[in-house]
Parts: C-alpha cells; sequence; structure tokens
C-alpha cells in the first residue's frame, strides 16, 4: 500500500490512505478473508513514516509504546494536529474493522463482570477531563456501494473516502446495544452507518472545522505525557533528540493533564501522530 502522490500534502495523504484501506479490505473480502485493525493500523503507520522521511514542511512523527509486541498491542490512535503555532488538538481514535458480512462485531469488546465499561464510555470520559475530540476510526470497504457528498470541509468525495471513516462514539453506542426479540444483541452493519453519521478522515487535516473549541496542547506538554504513558518514537535514530529534552526533571513530576486524562479515563492507545505543520511557523 503505497501512496501515489508525491507532493507533501498532508490532506491528500489521508485521502489516499483511505482509498488504499477501501481497496485493500474490498480485495480481501473477495476471497473471503477478514482483514484485521492491527495490520491495517500498521500499514497507515508504515505510510505516515514515508511521508514523515521525504516532507521537511510537514512533520509526521510517530510513537508507540516502549517494547511495543503487536500480539499485546492493538491499533487505537492518538493524534495531535497543530493547528497554529505550538497549539495542537487532540484527537482520540478507536480503530474498528468491516468484517466479511458488512457488521462491525468487536464494538462490544473489552466489557466484562470484571470491566464494566465500554469502550464509547471510556471515550467520552476522556473528552470530558481533556478536552480533546474522539471518534471510532472505521477501516472500511465495500464493493457494492456508490456514493458522492460533500465532508465537514465543503470538498466533495467518493465512497473510497469511507475507507477510513469517522464516527461519534454516542451513535457507536445506540448501534451497539440494539437487541433482537430475544435480547441479543444486533451487529450494526456498514449501511446502518454509512452515509448518514460518517465522515473522511481527512477532516481531522483538512480543514479547521470543530477544532476551535477543542483544548490546545502546547508540544512540550504532549512530549512529557509521552514519557510519563511510555511512548518512544519509532522514526530514524536521528530524531531522538527531541525525546531528551527534560529528563533531569523528570524526578520531579507536575500534573500533566494528557497523562492525567488517559489514566482516569483508562483509555490505552497504541500509537501516537504528532502532526506538525512548519509553515505555521
Amino acid at each position: 500500500m503505497r501512496v501515489s502522490n508525491p507532493l507533501c500534502n498532508s490532506c491528500f495523504l489521508f485521502h489516499d490512505i483511505a482509498i488504499k484501506v477501501w481497496r485493500d479490505i474490498i480485495y480481501a473480502h473477495m476471497v473471503y478473508i477478514d482483514e484485521s485493525e492491527v495490520g491495517l493500523t500498521k500499514k497507515i503507520i508504515v505510510e505516515l513514516k514515508h511521508f514523515h522521511k521525504k516532507c521537511n514542511t510537514i512533520g509526521l512523527d510517530v510513537y508507540a509504546k516502549s517494547g511495543y509486541k503487536e500480539e499485546i498491542y492493538g491499533s487505537d490512535i492518538d493524534l495531535f494536529v497543530e493547528i497554529s503555532p505550538n497549539q495542537y488538538v487532540w484527537y482520540a481514535l478507536q480503530s474498528k474493522v468491516l468484517k466479511l458480512n458488512k457488521t462491525y462485531t468487536t464494538l462490544r469488546d473489552g466489557y466484562s463482570p470484571r470491566n464494566r465499561n465500554y469502550q464509547w464510555e471510556k471515550l467520552t470520559l476522556l473528552e470530558g477531563l481533556t478536552g480533546c475530540k474522539s471518534y471510532y476510526l472505521l477501516y472500511n470497504g465495500v464493493e457494492d456501494f456508490d456514493y458522492r457528498g460533500l465532508d465537514f470541509c465543503s470538498i466533495s468525495f467518493n465512497e473510497s473516502q469511507f475507507g477510513c471513516s469517522l464516527v461519534e462514539p454516542k451513535i457507536i453506542e445506540n448501534y451497539a446495544l440494539k437487541t433482537d426479540a430475544r435480547g441479543h444483541f444486533i451487529s450494526p452493519t456498514f449501511d446502518d452507518l454509512h452515509p448518514n453519521h460518517a465522515q473522511p478522515w481527512r477532516v481531522l487535516v483538512c480543514c479547521p472545522k470543530q477544532k476551535s473549541t477543542l483544548t490546545k496542547y502546547k508540544l512540550e506538554t504532549i512530549l512529557e505525557s509521552n514519557k510519563d504513558l511510555g511512548f518512544v518514537k519509532t522514526n530514524s535514530s536521528n530524531d531522538e533528540s527531541e525525546s531528551n529534552g527534560k529528563d533531569s526533571n523528570m524526578n520531579q513530576k507536575s500534573f500533566n493533564k494528557i497523562t492525567e486524562g488517559i489514566s482516569e479515563s483508562k483509555w490505552k492507545p497504541d500509537y501516537r501522530i504528532i502532526y506538525s505543520n512548519k509553515n505555521l511557523q
């Protein structure tokens, strides 16, 4: 899965990744194979890192938990987007993939007698604690679906942009808790959520819609929370100096709103992406 446009345009990058995910899932479903959230997220991370290597006006630094192991960690993402110099907004993205039968079968995963919180409850709590914005990031591909519309940025798009689509946690909750006449849960379908409740994920970087109401974070605060939570940069070794800036003060840990919000809400992202636009400087 390689991004075809050589230009350093983050909006196009997210646009193109969605197309690739859409096609990859259709291709796999044609031979009755399900894709996984972990595998698709890993492909996306690879594309972001290649973009980081070739573009010096846009920074896309990727972090993962120290000692990352694919069989332990999954596919959920923190995305920080710079909207003015050293002012970042935070998106918490819970990844889920469409299955062969055009349903989402893992939306209620994680709930148990010992853990009586659904994932959407954790995301909603995180929003209240930190001023971030959370979405379910749905990976999709449907061969017989056609669509033309406008996104939040008033940019036209077709069905392939739903390869990576965003849906509000409250919408997911409403559909995921529906039951049949016998009280059995009904897994939501692609058609339940698209197009009426979904937006292409490119809106996170293509336009400032909704960003003005979100809490703004400085890069120093984000990097401090990386250290608190055990995130390490996955880029080449010559970029590592950024992670060593304040180690001498770490024994005197100060309050960090990001760290505290994640701890209290029990949100557990596996990757963290910091999108910095040097053209803003």
